[in-house]
């Protein structure tokens, strides 16, 4: 009899050992999953500030060209003008009011829409849209499948 406690007890060690080995195992699988959540996190992160950083490029490519062509050109003081903007060139149609808005797509699929609005004589307000993806025949609309990201810059003077 004495032999058989010694069996029942080796059996219950046996168990305690698995018990605890499940216990740490389950613990590193939580660690790993919260890191892989984080890590998840920072990606969408990541790539959300990638098409920012195309976006704002964008409307500042676009303000700078406005600049250009009204300070330097005084363009946007003709009823129709004929910009050529990051080697695209644009011929307007007829302003009304001393308003217009011409919209420039990017060689990396980018979309700039600019409004120029010179009606607050002497004041000129120009106002550039950038987006990350966009077709500049629907004013940067009409976005790809991509989410669509939006910065604008706006400059009175």
């Amino acid at each position: 009899m004495i032999t058989n406690k010694f069996k029942k007890i080796n059996n219950m060690k046996g168990g305690f050992t698995l018990l605890f080995s499940l216990l740490i195992l389950t613990i590193i699988l939580s660690a790993s999953l919260g890191v892989y959540n984080i890590v998840i996190r920072q990606f969408k992160i990541s790539q959300i500030s990638r098409e920012s950083s195309i976006a704002f490029t964008a409307a500042d490519a676009g303000m700078e060209c406005a600049l250009y062509w009204d300070i330097k050109k005084k363009e946007f003081d003709n009823p129709t003008y004929t910009i050529d903007c990051l080697g695209v060139s644009f011929v307007s149609k007829p302003m009304i009011d001393l308003a217009t808005t011409f919209s420039l797509g990017l060689i990396n699929g980018s979309c700039v829409k600019v409004e120029v609005d010179k009606t607050l004589s002497p004041k000129t307000k120009l106002i550039s849209y950038g987006y990350n993806v966009g077709d500049p025949s629907s004013d940067c609309g009409g976005a790809s499948d991509r989410l669509q990201v939006e910065r604008v810059l706006q400059a009175s003077y």
